[in-house]
């Protein structure tokens, strides 16, 4: 069949805990970072696309290159290796149900050294 060389995709819903507590080691800060459902990102302004060995390190990326004036937000692949670095609005729906997804959608609430 045509179809058959394409996998059918059904998402399935993901527990996890939405808001996290994180140490980013390498810019000396302790974050509140908030875990949002993927399609939240296609409201982000996008800014730069980075290569960090781990998720810490992409928010670090987020935080150091990138003030909070513009860089609130982190689109993070483990899979492919890939951060992308963002400003998103605080519009998005918290009540959406976060899907298992390859790539994670996180937004900085506050930051402090």
């Amino acid at each position: 069949t045509i179809g058959s060389q394409f996998e059918e995709i059904n998402p399935e819903e993901e527990n996890v805990d939405r808001f996290l507590n994180i140490s980013i080691i390498p810019v000396h800060e302790k974050c509140t970072i908030l875990r949002l459902p993927f399609l939240e990102n296609f409201q982000a302004e996008r800014y730069s696309l980075t290569f960090p060995n781990s998720f810490k390190m992409c928010l670090a990326y987020c935080r150091a290159f990138l003030n909070n004036a513009y860089c609130n937000a982190v689109l993070y692949s483990s899979k492919e290796g890939s951060c992308l670095l963002m400003r998103l609005h605080n519009t998005f729906n918290n009540s959406a149900k976060i899907m298992k997804s390859t790539a994670q959608l996180y937004f900085l609430i506050n930051c402090e050294y």
